[in-house]
């Protein structure tokens, strides 16, 4: 008996240190929630800076957020893309471009939030895209 209680106080423990620390499980919903409401309060022509405070920039439940971040120099003009994760398109614990929302940024002003007009900001600027 004194050992079961032993071996459920430490399991206890070690449950309340993973809670504490956020080593728990990973929620992507939570992301995916916050991001689309963040970018609902993005505004065209806004600054980077202005626009990654808003969405938030950092590791929310364990996932990178933005997901990541391509920078161009073409044409004279500094494009930055923000990849946001917005959508779950397979639940397979993999995160894939299907499921992320590009943010786009000429001249360090807010463009655009979708991919259509990444898709018109490559054309148009003729970006060489890994």
């Amino acid at each position: 008996m004194f050992k079961n209680k032993i071996l459920i106080n430490s399991i206890l423990a070690i449950v309340i240190a993973m809670f504490i620390s956020g080593c728990g499980p990973t929620n992507p919903q939570l992301v995916i929630q916050k991001n689309s409401v963040s970018m609902m309060k993005l505004k065209i022509g806004m600054s980077s800076q202005d626009a990654l405070n808003i969405m938030g920039v950092g590791i929310m439940e364990d996932i990178a957020n933005p997901v990541r971040v391509e920078m161009y120099n073409e044409k004279g003009k500094e494009i930055k893309v923000a990849y946001y994760y917005t959508q779950i398109q397979k639940s397979d614990g993999a995160i894939t471009d299907d499921e992320l929302t590009p943010i786009i940024f000429v001249d360090d002003k807010l463009i655009g939030i979708s991919r259509a007009i990444l898709e018109s900001t490559i054309k148009k600027y003729e970006l060489r895209v890994r």
